[in-house]
């Protein structure tokens, strides 16, 4: 919200893994080629802070994930940077905030409190 406020366009993913949790690669390629389409934008992630446990930290099934994708969607898609594929085409502009609060906003203050590891129950679709 603070990038919003301040007049930045702010660019976000349509389509994950959960590559956060214990999925294998298998599920997670299908889970994203069931959920992608022309101009998706796919959130991975290459690190992990703040893990609960140790095995959480091994990319190598999102890396596998990623070769299975790329291998099944290869020929269907093409697969770019986000500078590119705004190049290419119109973004969809939606606000994930609703309206903005500009008075509030301006008043906002950094939090300085703790901050917690993620301990949600695993994301089921």
């Amino acid at each position: 919200m603070d990038a919003a406020t301040l007049g930045y366009s702010i660019i976000a993913w349509n389509a994950h893994a959960f590559d956060w949790l214990d999925h294998d690669a298998d599920w997670m390629a299908n889970h994203l080629i069931s959920h992608i389409q022309a101009g998706s934008i796919i959130a991975l992630h290459d690190a992990l802070h703040n893990v609960i446990e140790e095995r959480y930290a091994d990319r190598s099934r999102t890396l596998r994930a990623v070769d299975i994708l790329l291998e099944q969607t290869g020929r269907k898609y093409r697969f770019v940077t986000v500078p590119e594929l705004l190049r290419r085409g119109r973004a969809k502009r939606w606000t994930c905030f609703g309206s903005i609060d500009r008075e509030l906003a301006k008043n906002l203050k950094p939090n300085d409190g703790p901050v917690y590891p993620y301990r949600s129950e695993r994301a089921t679709r």
